[in-house]
C-alpha cells in the first residue's frame, strides 16, 4: 500500500459528514472483511495486512487451478486474466 502522510484525513482536509468520506468509510470496512478473509483476526493497521492478504489469496487461487483438471487457464498454474 502506498504510504500517506499521517493525518491526510483530518477534518480540516475532508469534511467527516461528506458522501466522500462516508465512501471511503465503507471502502476501509469492505477491505477489513477481504483482509480477514485472507487472515483471521487481524486487526490494528490495515496497511499492516493489505499486501499479505492480497499474496495469500492470489497463491491460493493458484493453487486451487492447478488442482482442479477443469480449470479454464491455459494450463495447470497459470496465472489467470490480468495477471
Amino acid at each position: 500500500m502506498k504510504k500517506r502522510s499521517q493525518g491526510f484525513l483530518k477534518e480540516e482536509k475532508i469534511s467527516h459528514d461528506s458522501e466522500q468520506f462516508d465512501y471511503i468509510r465503507e471502502l476501509h470496512d469492505y477491505l477489513w472483511r477481504f483482509v480477514r478473509y485472507a487472515i483471521p483476526g487481524a486487526n490494528g493497521r490495515l496497511g499492516d495486512y493489505l499486501d499479505e492478504a492480497i499474496e495469500i489469496l492470489e497463491q491460493a487461487s493458484i493453487q486451487q487451478a492447478w488442482d482442479d483438471p477443469n480449470s479454464d487457464l491455459p494450463f495447470p498454474g497459470a496465472p489467470g486474466p490480468g495477471y
